[in-house]
């Protein structure tokens, strides 16, 4: 009678742990960006038109967490793990692009014809520091998901050649057409 109540007992332990196991999961705290990428883009039908270019981070997520019942959390919800200072374009003169440059987050308007410029009106377009605070405070980009932007350049003369990200640390990351 002992032997098949130790038998009993170890068969629930084991399955209250093998039950603990599986429900158990990791979440990421936090995210770095890794990379970016910087592409010309039109808007509508234009092929020729001046001035859009697709940003798009590569991000890295950090700080993993484990517990129970955390597997369905977006990664990343803790924002950047390394705070952004600037984001600079530059033109083939490796110098800073001085005209204003607008952008219009999300990138929701890209398709197969390119850019859909009412679906990123004007009163949607902000600057490049309210870019950066919004990366910064995670209200932009939540969790690192959906890391890519469209940069209006409203100068002709000055088209960009790439773009750099500068981090409250000093460390940089470039990227270009």
């Amino acid at each position: 009678m002992r032997r098949r109540y130790l038998f009993i007992l170890a068969g629930v332990i084991v399955s209250a742990l093998l039950l603990v196991l599986v429900l158990m999961d990791r979440h990421y705290r936090n995210y770095y960006i890794t990379g970016l990428t910087m592409e010309k883009v039109s808007p509508g039908s234009q092929k020729d038109a001046v001035g859009c270019y697709l940003v798009s981070f590569s991000v890295r997520y950090s700080n993993p967490e484990y517990g129970l019942f955390i597997g369905g959390l977006q990664p990343g919800l803790n924002g950047l793990e390394k705070k952004i200072r600037a984001i600079t374009f530059y033109a083939s003169r490796r110098q800073a692009i001085s005209s204003p440059i607008r952008v219009l987050p999300d990138a929701a308007g890209m398709n197969e014809e390119g850019f859909r410029e009412e679906d990123g009106t004007a009163s949607e377009a902000f600057g490049i520091d309210s870019l950066v605070r919004g990366i910064n405070d995670n209200s932009i980009f939540r969790g690192g998901y959906g890391g890519r932007f469209v940069a209006v350049i409203d100068s002709v003369e000055e088209s960009p050649m790439a773009v750099e990200v500068v981090f409250e640390d000093g460390s940089r990351l470039r990227g270009g057409l």
